[in-house]
């Protein structure tokens, strides 16, 4: 991938995510790893996801320098930062305060895949307890990718949640289909009678919806929907 690739791929990522509503204010983070250097571009702190153009990008390095653009980035970003060291595979990330994955967050149960798009979560997905919730230095940013460890998200307690994969498409996919698989989960957890997915059926959702051509037709798809 070359670096104007990266940077379009975000500037989408970034489209999709705000026509969801999960741009939470100026407090959500999306980013993209630079495919040649130990760098990272998001957007330049204090603006909406839906403000985001090519000229608020900023490249920052894993100690949150900043490279290349325009003002600072948001402070928190040693998460992203220490994710991009520890997982070499991960080439972007975000991090949201959806509704739904929030409300879950605030309960005392753990995620189920009892929706066919909770099924990519199969195995894969864990709730923590964070020590600060403002992470503002590396030592949290490295506790919390020690908890994600090889894991595709983490759901932060009575926070929002944290999803990474190997491309943005990945990335944006898994994001949306976690506030919905979180949005069934509480809907069906209202009725006292939920039951979840049988591991067999969810690990055969989440092996065809992460095929590269699957992934891709979701975010050329989402795409269009935004050019409209």
């Amino acid at each position: 991938m070359t670096p104007e690739a990266a940077r379009a791929a975000l500037l989408g990522g970034f489209a999709i995510l705000d026509r969801h509503g999960l741009g939470a204010r100026v407090a959500g983070h999306l980013t993209h790893r630079h495919p040649g250097r130990e760098a990272f571009w998001t957007h330049r702190f204090g603006l909406g996801f839906h403000e985001v153009t090519e000229a608020s990008l900023v490249l920052a390095d894993f100690d949150l320098r900043v490279l290349e653009g325009e003002g600072g980035i948001n402070p928190t970003m040693h998460i992203h930062a220490q994710i991009y060291r520890a997982r070499p595979d991960v080439q972007a990330i975000a991090h949201t305060h959806g509704a739904n994955v929030t409300a879950l967050s605030a309960t005392d149960a753990a995620f189920v895949a009892c929706s066919q798009m909770g099924g990519l979560f199969h195995d894969d997905i864990l709730t923590v307890d964070e020590a600060e919730l403002i992470v503002l230095d590396r030592s949290a940013g490295a506790a919390m990718a020690e908890a994600l460890g090889l894991r595709a998200a983490v759901i932060l307690r009575n926070h929002g949640c944290l999803v990474v994969g190997a491309d943005m498409p990945t990335t944006v996919l898994r994001t949306l289909a976690l506030e919905e698989a979180c949005e069934v989960q509480l809907k069906a957890m209202a009725t006292g009678r939920m039951r979840g997915m049988d591991a067999a059926a969810a690990r055969q959702v989440k092996d065809f919806v992460l095929r590269p051509e699957i992934v891709r037709a979701y975010w050329d798809y989402e795409l269009r929907q935004c050019r409209r």
